[in-house]
């Protein structure tokens, strides 16, 4: 079995697993605990929170266990509009979002809120321009992804945040799912920034919201003073340890890992474009760990299937249980041909992938279309 899925979810790590289980045996207690067990968990997390602190540039209070981007993202979202209503009720964000970004905000519009929806290029980056343009004095909040999740196209974040603070008094927001441990982030303008361990061969239910020392924020549930009311309840310290050692592991050596991983980008690139009714999404602009194509004529939830009786693993997003075609709304927001947001399939990579992998997927991937034809 080839796994090509890693935007999904990534193998955890045997390093990470392993240790999590020698934690989860010896040290059980609840880290709030007054007695010699759970003195040792609260170490273990301090620990934890000093050392991603210092991986990604921040202070060590500016660290927030939480359970994932997802539960991240309407932190930091949510939490900042209830705090800073008064101020303005008008946000900014793009139109690809993940969509626990969008449906947040979606959300939001229901309670009053107006939402701004930034608009992208072919490629899926957004105009700078335009986000100076829309910013206004009632603007509390821009979410900007670092990287989408379908077709990996990288937003010029410095940028953005540096547009934003010299032009409004609004916080910025980074969901950088998909960015971290891949690419450089500089945490400069950035108020928050949320990301998960599962996408960098970590534990899954495992995560952080970094938060700036300076911006106030409201918790949106409710409970004890674990990680200073904003994230009540028992913590999963074992997890929240481990994130420390998984982030740290995915930015060692990162620019030599995705050096390897433009080469088996430019490769399937290549071998992509040469073949007939094949169509790129993604652009060698975007990141290298995923590759978006599309195909004219064909079922793409048929090729999938196929793909896996094959042995190689990719996601889809083209069909439901009801038959009707399922369109992806990243794909229409870049302004393509409209049979691309029915018929994507979506290939992302990591080290553990080779190129010998990836001969035998478009190997695959030729004698399926070949077998089962176009213009269904």
């Amino acid at each position: 079995m080839i796994y090509l899925d890693n935007a999904a979810t990534t193998r955890t790590d045997d390093e990470i697993l392993d240790d999590y289980y020698k934690l989860c045996k010896k040290y059980y207690a609840n880290a709030s605990s007054n007695h010699y067990l759970g003195r040792e968990a609260a170490r273990f997390l301090n620990a934890s929170r000093k050392q991603i602190a210092s991986l990604l540039g921040v202070k060590n209070v500016e660290v927030y266990f939480t359970s994932g981007a997802t539960e991240s993202n309407n932190i930091a979202i949510i939490g900042t509009c209830h705090a800073h209503k008064k101020r303005g009720k008008h946000l900014i964000t793009t139109k690809i979002e993940h969509p626990s970004v969008l449906n947040v905000f979606k959300y939001l519009e229901k309670e009053g809120y107006e939402v701004t929806y930034l608009s992208v290029d072919s490629s899926g980056v957004i105009s700078l321009d335009e986000l100076k343009e829309i910013l206004r004095n009632d603007t509390i909040l821009v979410s900007i992804m670092g990287v989408n999740n379908e077709i990996g196209s990288i937003m010029p974040i410095s940028e953005c945040g540096r547009i934003i603070k010299e032009n409004s008094n609004a916080y910025f927001h980074v969901d950088a799912t998909q960015l971290i441990g891949k690419h450089k982030i500089n945490m400069t303008n950035i108020d928050f920034l949320s990301f998960s361990a599962h996408k960098i061969h970590g534990l899954k239910g495992s995560g952080a919201l970094i938060k700036k020392e300076n911006v106030r924020i409201e918790p949106i549930i409710f409970g004890g003073k674990q990680e200073e009311g904003l994230r009540p309840g028992t913590l999963n310290w074992q997890v929240d340890v481990m994130l420390a050692k998984t982030l740290r592991k995915a930015l060692e050596n990162m620019d030599e890992k995705r050096a390897y991983i433009e080469e088996l980008r430019d490769y399937l690139f290549d071998e992509l474009s040469k073949i007939d009714k094949v169509y790129l999404n993604s652009t060698k602009k975007g990141s290298p760990y995923i590759i978006n194509f599309s195909l004219e004529g064909y079922p793409s939830e048929v090729v999938v299937s196929g793909l896996e009786d094959d042995g190689f693993l990719v996601s889809t997003l083209s069909a439901c249980s009801t038959n009707k075609v399922k369109k992806s709304y990243v794909l229409e927001a870049l302004n393509l041909e409209p049979f691309r947001a029915s018929s994507s399939i979506r290939v992302s990579l990591n080290q553990d992938i080779t190129k010998k992998d990836l001969e035998g997927f478009i190997e695959s991937l030729k004698k399926i279309l070949n077998r089962i034809g176009g213009n269904f």
